[in-house]
């Protein structure tokens, strides 16, 4: 008969039960989603990952300088490429509208993108991305109403464009045709001004 001693019984391995993660299933599965793996989620599981987020503060909200530039430059090439549908654009416009940014947070975009050039190539496909669109009426009487009473940045400052500038822009204006009602429009503006 073999007997075991109290010394072999204590030094011998005894597999412990293992512990329970402290991590809610919701943060587990809201992880699961987020890391770059290429999956793609349900919307069931959006849904839920939705609802398990609302009223919660961002971890990064107000933080800067969280992020390395290899990490900024993934998650840039992440999102190249990718479409916006029209749906997702009204909910990001109605989740916007009403809120407007403190004069703080102006400064430091300010600051921000100060001293930043843009590529041609960026130049170009903006100037592409914009070229035949017209602004419906609403549009127009929502930007008049905005820029009333409000001082054009060049007013009364010369020498602010350089001569290929403004080659460009008497270049862009020729041919085109002035209506009556504009006209009448702009000989009112300019009535009684002094140059």
């Amino acid at each position: 008969m073999i007997t075991i001693s109290s010394m072999q019984l204590s030094s011998k391995y005894i597999p412990m039960k293992k512990k329970k993660s402290l991590v809610k299933t919701e943060e587990k599965l809201v992880r699961k989603s987020t890391s770059f793996s290429g999956k793609k989620t349900s919307k069931e599981t959006r849904k839920k990952m939705s609802k398990v987020m609302k009223g919660r503060t961002p971890w990064n909200k107000g933080r800067t300088g969280v992020y390395s530039k290899e990490t900024l430059e993934k998650m840039s090439k992440s999102q190249m490429g990718k479409t916006i549908t029209k749906e997702t654009r009204k909910k990001l416009s109605k989740a916007h509208k009403g809120k407007t940014m403190s004069e703080e947070s102006k400064r430091k975009n300010s600051e921000a993108h100060k001293g930043k050039t843009m590529s041609e190539a960026s130049k170009k496909k903006i100037s592409k991305a914009h070229k035949g669109r017209k602004h419906s009426e609403a549009s127009k009487k929502k930007m008049s109403k905005v820029m009333k009473g409000k001082t054009p940045w060049n007013k009364g400052r010369n020498n602010i464009y350089s001569k290929e500038t403004i080659a460009k822009m008497s270049q862009s204006q020729m041919g085109k045709i002035v209506s009556k009602e504009t006209r009448k429009k702009l000989s009112k503006v300019h009535k009684g001004m002094k140059y």
